[in-house]
């Protein structure tokens, strides 16, 4: 083989891979979390949810949330930016501080509230900066799988949401599991001392 017919070859072959390269379906982009900011000087932290089929309640909290769901949504005394929403997600009521959503796509909320409800499927982004408190319910979906959260990055530390009801807080609450144990004084010998 000569130099003159390798040439238009290569050409050809980097030709097509840049065609399927073009032709080849880029997954899903992650939702854009917003710049970060905060509402009050309480410390804030980042959790992470996923959840096949099940529902949420956050509890007197605030900072930005950006989820990607198919189900129904309740914000009561939510006070912040209007949500952001992509998607078939339609509002179809609002009344008494309530406003209620139904559809499947992304919603993004930054400000504070009472309560942030949601029950339904395919949970399949959730991303809360900042404070406050949430009880998960976890169902099992067909394959017997339910739902996951995990805090900040920590993706090999995922925890698994509860059939009945789990309580989370944000930042992250830890009771004992730090406690380190700590030498007594006296004379090292053991016994009541009597």
């Amino acid at each position: 083989m000569t130099f003159h017919r390798f040439v238009p070859v290569v050409a050809l072959g980097l030709g097509l891979v840049g065609v399927l390269a073009a032709q080849t379906p880029t997954p899903a982009a992650t939702p854009a979390f917003p710049e970060l900011k905060k509402f009050s000087d309480k410390p804030y932290q980042t959790m992470n949810m996923q959840a096949n089929l099940g529902s949420f309640k956050l509890i007197n909290g605030e900072g930005q949330i950006v989820f990607r769901f198919s189900g129904t949504v309740m914000l009561n005394g939510y006070e912040g930016t209007a949500p952001k929403i992509e998607g078939n997600i339609k509002r179809e009521l609002e009344r008494f501080g309530r406003q209620v959503y139904f559809g499947t796509g992304t919603m993004t909320l930054e400000g504070k509230w009472r309560g942030i409800q949601w029950f339904g499927r395919d949970l399949t982004y959730f991303r809360w900066h900042g404070h406050g408190i949430g009880r998960l319910v976890g169902e099992f979906d067909k394959d017997q799988n339910i739902g996951q959260y995990w805090y900040s990055d920590r993706t090999n530390d995922k925890k698994y949401w509860y059939a009945q009801s789990i309580t989370v807080t944000l930042p992250e609450q830890t009771f004992g599991a730090t406690a380190q144990p700590r030498a007594r004084g006296g004379t090292g010998t053991t016994g009541g001392g009597r």
